[in-house]
């Protein structure tokens, strides 16, 4: 009954987008236009003092710790992605992962995830460190379990009201494809136009691709318009190895019903002001998560 259920949701009802709540269907920003570029964005995107995403410095010794981080969470059988003329959008459709973050003192509820990417190797994702910046950037949009939705997390501007957890991949010649990551890329060409959607089978757990133990921390924005300066962000300091291959499925992509290719969907580096960056330590634990009901 449990596996109907499943199967009947993804693939016979009508889903939700996954951009539900994190941006307005009619809204008009863009990131390289001048007519609708950076720059005429709304406030607090130009004149807020917490900015995201920001250029995170080399720091070698963790000040802070993350304990009982369930990685193995993420791990989905079912999963759509989705287009929007801005970005490629991923929903997990059998369960809700949640991870405690007890420095915050709230416990976080996985939404969706968003990519960002770039024309060439060299550029793509939105943080950098120590100025260098990666092929790719795969954020996992989180609100706090304490508000209804991702709506009223991002309606609410309350501090900490959302968590951003950010991978970075950087191309390798010497890998033929990263695996963790093969579920998208094999299923990413049925999103290549605007507002296409693909529900799929698949097992795939982006958990699996948060290598290493430490990973940065800060308090910023989402990065694109409402620019809501509510988010704290952990951002993973091992960057993940990819191919020239795999990266190459995300610049296929189109911006628009004709074809032309989306490319370097990635908001600018935003001063750091007098925010505070800290690298945490890692600790995991077993799963936490909630199931979804139809």
């Amino acid at each position: 009954f449990l596996v109907f259920l499943q199967f009947h949701c993804i693939f016979g009802g009508e889903q939700q987008s996954v951009f539900t709540g994190i941006t307005d269907p009619k809204a008009t920003w863009c990131y390289k236009d001048d007519k609708c570029g950076e720059a005429t964005w709304p406030t607090p995107c130009a004149s807020g003092k917490a900015q995201s995403p920001i250029d995170l410095p080399k720091i070698e010794k963790t000040s802070c710790t993350i304990k009982s981080f369930p990685r193995e969470t993420y791990e989905s059988q079912y999963f759509s992605l989705e287009s929007n003329k801005k970005t490629v959008g991923v929903k997990l459709l059998d369960f809700e992962p949640s991870f405690e973050w007890q420095e915050q003192q709230a416990t976080y509820t996985f939404h969706s995830i968003q990519f960002h990417w770039g024309g060439n190797d060299s550029i793509g994702s939105e943080h950098t460190i120590s100025g260098k910046q990666f092929a790719l950037e795969m954020q996992l949009i989180h609100y706090r379990d304490n508000l209804n939705s991702l709506e009223e997390a991002i309606g609410s501007n309350l501090k900490n009201s959302l968590a951003i957890i950010s991978v970075l991949f950087e191309v390798d010649a010497k890998v033929e494809k990263n695996e963790d990551l093969q579920p998208i890329i094999k299923f990413l060409p049925g999103v290549y136009y605007p507002n296409a959607v693909n529900a799929v089978r698949e097992k795939f757990n982006p958990g699996a691709l948060m290598k290493g133990s430490e990973a940065y921390t800060y308090q910023g924005s989402l990065t694109i318009p409402s620019c809501g300066e509510q988010v704290q962000w952990l951002i993973w300091k091992q960057p993940i190895k990819i191919s020239r291959s795999d990266v190459e499925v995300f610049r296929k992509v189109t911006s628009t019903n004709k074809g032309g290719p989306l490319l370097d969907n990635f908001r600018s580096i935003q001063k750091l002001e007098d925010r505070k960056v800290q690298l945490c330590e890692i600790k995991f634990d077993k799963d936490k998560r909630r199931q979804i009901s139809e």
